[in-house]
């Protein structure tokens, strides 16, 4: 799936050699087969090779991925905003973009497990 979505050596390399290449792979051709345009599949490759780093969910597969690690990922050590918006809610809005849950280990379920699709 990474060949048809990055044309570019770089880009293909980097998406390659990150960690969970299958799983990710397998999450792509399921939303490919869902109908999912080229322009979604890039914008979802990029976003879960983000979450794959940044949350390091190959070295911790067994992990439960807590709302109040995900904030301080995302916003750092200060407090999320409170605008509008609660931060659980901003989350599952961002999240739901994606078509993820942000349930505490729905994130790194969805990457090792073919049945959370």
């Amino acid at each position: 799936m990474f060949s048809q979505l990055f044309r570019r050596s770089d880009a293909l390399a980097r998406q390659m050699s990150a960690p969970l290449v299958y799983e990710r792979d397998q999450y792509l051709n399921h939303c490919a087969a869902q109908g999912m345009s080229r322009k979604t599949l890039r914008g979802k490759a990029r976003f879960i090779l983000s979450i794959a780093e940044c949350f390091r969910l190959a070295d911790r597969p067994d992990d439960i991925i807590s709302l109040a690690e995900i904030e301080r990922r995302h916003y750092g050590s200060e407090p999320a905003p409170r605008v509008g918006l609660n931060s659980e809610q901003h989350l599952l809005q961002r999240s739901a973009a994606f078509g993820l849950s942000a349930s505490n280990s729905a994130i790194s379920r969805a990457f090792r497990s073919q049945n959370s699709w």
